[in-house]
């Protein structure tokens, strides 16, 4: 029999476990990103009360001798029995937990099928439940368990169903909104405007089992051009191969943009249009770095930055004189035009936003420098915020290279925009990239924390301080790699560990030294890379002029430039050696165990489930997108 103090204690317990399945630092229903509740998704619970009251009695007899907590009271000439009342207490807080946990997550469950926030109420109930019984009941008892057992199975078909319930009317509605979208567009595309498709190519059989996974962003440089474009003389159509196959559309003015790796995919749609006289501006980093290059498949090229040509294409282009090369400057970012988000796809369940540009450093396997200059740009903080309050996504990845600067003037910038954050409520899940220092400033990981920050993404690169001297990497010298990794994770936020092998100072030694880093410290993601000399760096250059590079057939060898090729010889290593070293330690690193403990090590030492989950998904994608590619260079191999 139940006593006074079981619901005390249930409680008790449960708050517990959602203090550590759930996030910390901010609101977890906050009705800004909440979608609304409706009293349809409490049937299942009113059938629950129902059956589990005016039938309660019956049910007990079926299961046969049963020792229960039971209460009971006169309804008229009936005796109602409510079975189990503490734990229904705490089962009615449950339910209304789980819907809001759906509605409050609703872009992975509904987009990629996540179920987590539904789950994990489920475990918290019984966790809670049989930890009563360990405690306070007796677990070896038939009369006991049995019915507490057929009690839990009510609950968590019910809970089940609503989420179901829940989750059917979101999906109805994703499809309405995706409905809308495409009628809007329609009737856009009916006025008599020019038609300027932007495409953003992907080559399936590079990115392998990654594309159209939870992690694809919407890839930002095409929402800025879209909101560059005057629409009254422009109707705007965007394909993203990372949803969709390419399928040819009419259209009077492509604007395309590619990574080194997708350039050759680039180049076939180009071709596509250029044969039925459309013409093709290409953008991005590659076409930058070898513009000479895509000038042989594309009728124009924008260099660099485009905000302040991008109008004078447009422009040139609607009065016949289309020139071949426009030179994008490196702008201030004050007063920087809206992106048009609503040019994406309803299926993105995170959003993309930056906020500086340029960098300082010239480490030598980065492009980055070369694109964007040696200047680091700031956006003021409102302006900032201000845009942040008009993207819909929970999610977000900042896309900044370092988004907390490089001097004392760009830490406080950072600071200000986290507690900026938290001060107008826009309660974001974010994730950006920045450097190893940030495991020394308490005061930046603290907001970045309370503002949402799940992830943040540190090039590594190498643990070897030689190697980091050599690639130009001296600022990361100053710091105590484990002792950063372990700050990081005390503020709540995990950490996506990016490293490299295959740089000239590798050898098998410092290979394995360096999986075993990734193994055992606190990496939570692992992402594992080879050396890619990407066109027009430092380590590109130097490897060209040393007759060094293996794949030299371009453009058709750019799609071997994607980070798990080895695309150059290694100088302290034969090739065959440095594959089977690579193989190995990656198989170390990626192996199902070694995933599986970091996320329980994640969840323990940031305290935040989401955290744990989101780098358990990027473990695994990142494993199979390895293993994708290793078993690619071995049947290569093979043939040869």
């Amino acid at each position: 029999m139940a006593n006074k103090y079981i619901v005390l204690i249930s409680v008790f317990l449960y708050l517990l476990v959602v203090l550590v399945i759930f996030q910390r630092g901010t609101v977890s229903f906050s009705s800004r990103y909440r979608k609304p509740v409706k009293w349809w998704y409490f049937v299942p619970l009113l059938v629950y009360i129902f059956l589990t009251t005016a039938f309660a009695s019956q049910i007990i007899s079926f299961i046969g001798p049963s020792r229960v907590s039971v209460f009971c009271s006169p309804i008229g000439d009936r005796v109602v029995y409510w079975m189990f009342p503490e734990l229904n207490i705490i089962f009615l807080a449950i339910y209304l937990f789980t819907v809001l946990a759906v509605l409050t997550y609703w872009e992975p469950i509904v987009k990629y099928s996540e179920n987590t926030p539904y789950l994990a109420p489920v475990f918290g109930l019984l966790v809670v439940n049989f930890t009563n019984l360990f405690f306070f009941g007796d677990i070896t008892e038939p009369q006991v368990v049995k019915p507490l057992v057929v009690w839990l199975i009510f609950m968590i078909a019910t809970m089940l169903l609503g989420a179901f319930i829940v989750i059917k009317d979101l999906k109805r509605g994703l499809k309405r909104e995706i409905a809308r979208k495409k009628v809007a567009q329609e009737q856009d595309a009916a006025q008599k405007k020019k038609k300027l498709l932007l495409i953003y190519p992907i080559n399936e059989l590079i990115a392998g089992l990654t594309v159209r996974s939870y992690s694809v962003n919407p890839p930002l440089a095409m929402a800025i051009l879209a909101g560059l474009t005057p629409r009254d003389q422009f109707h705007i159509s965007f394909l993203d191969e990372q949803f969709e196959p390419f399928v040819y559309e009419d259209a009077d003015l492509v604007a395309i943009t590619a990574f080194t790796a997708y350039a050759n995919r680039a180049y076939e749609i180009a071709a596509l249009y250029r044969e039925n006289g459309t013409p093709v501006v290409m953008g991005g980093i590659h076409a930058t770095m070898c513009t000479d290059e895509a000038l042989n498949y594309v009728d124009c090229v924008v260099r660099g930055e485009a905000e302040d040509v991008w109008a004078d294409v447009l422009r040139d282009f609607l009065d016949g004189n289309l020139k071949r090369v426009y030179e994008g400057t490196w702008p201030e970012l004050k007063n920087m035009p809206q992106p048009d988000r609503s040019i994406f796809d309803s299926r993105y369940v995170s959003s993309s936003i930056q906020t500086s540009r340029g960098c300082p450093w010239n480490c030598k396997y980065c492009s980055v420098t070369a694109f964007n200059g040696h200047r680091y740009r700031e956006r003021p903080v409102n302006e900032i915020l201000d845009e942040l309050e008009t993207i819909p996504n929970r999610y977000l990845f900042f896309i900044d290279d370092n988004l907390i600067g490089y001097s004392k003037a760009s830490e406080q910038r950072a600071l200000d925009l986290f507690k900026g954050m938290v001060d107008r409520k826009i309660y974001k899940r974010w994730i950006t990239q920045t450097t190893i220092d940030i495991g020394n400033k308490p005061e930046l990981l603290k907001w970045a924390a309370r503002s949402g920050c799940l992830l943040l993404f540190i090039g590594l690169e190498f643990i070897d301080r030689e190697e980091l001297k050599q690639m130009d990497k001296h600022f990361a010298l100053k710091v105590d790699y484990s002792k950063a990794l372990k700050n990081i994770n005390r503020a709540g936020i995990g950490v996506i560990g990016a490293f490299i092998y295959g740089s000239d100072y590798d050898t098998r030694e410092k290979m394995l030294k360096r999986a075993e880093f990734v193994r055992t410290n606190r990496i939570d993601a692992m992402q594992q890379s080879k050396m890619t000399a990407f066109p027009e760096t430092q380590v590109f250059k130097q490897l060209k002029a040393e007759g060094r590079i293996i794949y030299t057939d371009y453009p058709e060898d750019w799609e071997k430039y994607n980070f798990y090729e080895l695309t150059h010889v290694p100088l302290n290593m034969e090739r065959e050696e440095f594959i089977r070293t690579f193989r190995y330690c990656v198989s170390k690193t990626y192996a199902y165990r070694t995933i599986w403990i970091k996320a329980l090590k994640t969840l323990w030492h940031t305290r935040n489930l989401e955290t744990a989950a989101a780098a358990m998904r990027l473990n695994f994608s990142y494993r199979a997108l390895s293993l994708y590619h290793m078993e690619n260079q071995l049947s290569q191999e093979q043939k040869r």
